[in-house]
C-alpha cells in the first residue's frame, strides 16, 4: 500500500492482499505450535554481529533470489528530510485549502477568516492523546493490550526504549488483529503490533520489529506522514465525490440520451480543467504519489538503520526472512491450486508487478532490506 493509503503512518512490511495465512511447512525452520504459550522474555545480546546472522539454509524454502548486493560495497542512503515529505503534500493542500474556501465563500468575513484558520490550526490534534487513541480506535482498527499481552512484550519494549533513550511510556503499544507479520508507528505516539507478530516472533525478533517502528517515530516520519495526510484529507475527499458524482450524473443521462451524457461529461471536465489553470500547482498531484513513495521507502531503510544502530540489525534479518517463508508458503498453495505457474526448478512463479506498481511501492524488496542490514553487520554499524 502506498504512503497515501498509510493513514496511520509506517508500516512494518508491504501490504499484501488480504489472504488467510497458511502454516509453514512441516520441518519449516519457522513451523510455530499454533497453541504454545508465550515464552518468558529473553532479550537478543547487547552486542551483535555478523557471526549472529541467522543463516539462509542451502535448501531453503523458499526460490533462489537475484544475487545480492556484496555487504562491504553497500552505502548507506541519507534518510529523507520532513522538509520533503512535507513538500510531496503541498500539492494536496492546496487543493485542500481552495475547498475549505469553497465552502465559506458565502460567510461573512470575519467567518471566512475564522473558519480557515481553524482549519489550519486543526492539524495540531493529531499530536493530542486522545485524538490519538480515537484515530488507533476508529480510523486504524487498534485495541489496547490485554494483561497477558502486556506481560508478553513488556520486557522487549522496555529494552528497546532504553536503547533509543526514551521511557517506556513515551509511546503507546496497541495491537491489531490480524493474522499477517506485521507492525505499525501510527499517530504521533502509537506503535503497533499484529496478533500474529505478538504470537509467533520470538523475542529477539519482537524486539527487533519495535526497535524498527520506533526508530520512525523518533525520525518523524510517522507524524510527518499523518500531518500530510491530514490536511490533504478534504481536497481528498471533495475529489471523491466529484468523481462520484460525475460517474452517477452521466450515467443516468447515458441511459437516456448519449448527447446529455457527453454534455455532463464535458462539464464536468471543464470544471476540472478551470479549478487546475486557478492554481496549475494542482497538476503536481499526479506526480507526488510516485514521490511520497520513494520517500517512504528511504524511510524504512532509515529505520531499519536506526534498528541495527541499536544492536537490533540480526534480529531484523530474522523477522524478514520469517515474512519471506510466509509469502513463500502463499505462493506455494497458490501455485497448488492452478492460480499461478511454476519455473523450470519448480518454484513458484511470483506475479510481476507493472513498472508504475513498483514506483508507488511503498516499501523495499525484502531481499534489499536484508542485503543493507547485512551490510551494516558485516562492516560495523556503531554511529547512533
Amino acid at each position: 500500500m502506498s504512503t497515501d493509503d498509510q493513514v496511520a503512518g509506517r508500516e512494518f512490511v508491504p501490504y499484501q492482499e488480504q489472504h488467510q495465512v497458511l502454516a509453514a511447512p512441516q520441518g519449516s525452520p519457522y513451523a510455530e505450535a499454533p497453541d504454545q504459550a508465550y515464552p518468558p522474555p529473553t532479550m537478543a545480546p547487547q552486542q551483535v554481529s555478523a557471526q549472529d546472522v541467522p543463516p539462509i539454509p542451502a535448501t531453503a524454502p523458499w526460490p533462489a533470489q537475484d544475487a545480492l548486493p556484496e555487504p562491504g560495497h553497500l552505502e548507506p542512503q541519507k534518510p529523507p528530510t520532513l522538509t520533503a515529505t512535507l513538500l510531496a503534500k503541498a500539492p494536496h493542500f492546496l487543493g485542500s485549502l481552495l475547498v475549505i474556501m469553497a465552502v465559506v465563500i458565502s460567510m461573512p468575513g470575519w467567518a471566512k477568516v475564522l473558519v480557515v484558520l481553524a482549519w489550519l490550526a486543526s492539524g495540531a490534534l493529531v499530536f493530542h492523546r486522545g485524538t490519538e487513541r480515537m484515530l488507533a480506535r476508529v480510523l486504524f482498527g487498534f485495541r489496547q493490550l490485554t494483561p497477558a499481552e502486556r506481560q508478553r512484550v513488556q520486557s522487549a519494549w522496555n529494552e528497546v526504549t532504553s536503547r533509543f533513550g526514551v521511557g517506556p511510556d513515551e509511546y503507546e503499544l496497541w495491537i491489531q488483529e490480524s493474522d499477517e507479520l506485521n507492525a505499525f508507528a501510527a499517530a504521533g505516539h502509537i506503535v503497533a503490533l499484529t496478533t500474529r507478530s505478538l504470537k509467533s516472533l520470538p523475542d529477539g525478533e519482537l524486539a527487533g520489529v519495535l526497535a524498527h517502528e520506533l526508530g520512525h517515530h523518533q525520525a518523524g516520519h510517522a507524524w510527518a506522514a499523518l500531518i500530510g495526510e491530514w490536511y490533504a484529507a478534504p481536497g481528498r475527499v471533495a475529489w471523491w465525490v466529484f468523481k462520484k458524482v460525475t460517474w452517477l450524473v452521466v450515467r443516468f443521462a447515458a441511459e437516456r440520451s448519449l448527447m446529455w451524457a457527453a454534455v455532463f461529461g464535458l462539464t464536468a471536465l471543464g470544471v476540472a480543467v478551470a479549478v487546475v489553470a486557478a492554481a496549475p500547482p494542482l497538476l503536481l498531484v499526479f506526480v507526488t504519489p510516485y514521490l511520497s513513495a520513494w520517500l517512504s521507502r528511504r524511510a524504512e531503510l532509515h529505520a531499519d538503520r536506526l534498528a541495527a544502530q541499536r544492536g537490533y540489525g540480526a534480529a531484523l534479518i530474522g523477522a524478514f526472512e520469517r515474512i519471506k517463508n510466509d509469502e513463500h508458503v502463499l505462493l506455494e498453495q497458490l501455485a497448488r491450486d492452478g492460480k499461478i505457474g511454476r519455473d523450470a526448478m519448480g518454484h513458484p512463479l511470483r506475479p510481476q508487478q507493472g513498472w508504475s506498481l513498483r514506483m508507488l511501492a511503498s516499501h523495499p524488496e525484502l531481499d534489499e532490506r536484508i542485503a543493507v542490514l547485512r551490510g551494516y553487520l558485516a562492516t560495523g554499524l556503531s554511529e547512533v
